[in-house]
């Protein structure tokens, strides 16, 4: 997230073979509250994770692999970074054994 998409751009060839990557763009004339855009944020986070879990079956997919329907990494830069962290700061700490990628 990093309110245009276009600095995710050089990374993206890298991680779209291992990832499904989503970019969140806020239009100009956006003016949705602080509050509000962390919601939406959330919510599509929310929804995007039980669809994932939906449709990938968990003896299919290692539980700590970059594709696991479970793990989700959200990452900003600038404001987006903002969002990111109040979202991971709302979320409840998770003990997961260390899995080095």
């Amino acid at each position: 997230m990093d309110g245009s998409g276009l600095l995710a751009q050089h990374q993206v060839e890298a991680l779209q073979d291992d990832f499904d990557l989503r970019c969140l763009v806020l239009p100009t004339s956006d003016r949705s509250t602080w509050e509000t855009i962390v919601r939406q944020t959330r919510r599509l986070i929310d929804q995007l994770q039980t669809e994932r879990q939906r449709s990938a079956p968990s003896t299919q997919i290692q539980p700590n692999s970059v594709r696991s329907p479970q793990a989700i990494y959200l990452c900003g830069e600038s404001f987006g970074a903002c969002i990111a962290l109040q979202i991971a700061l709302q979320l409840p700490l998770q003990k997961q054994p260390y899995a080095p990628h």
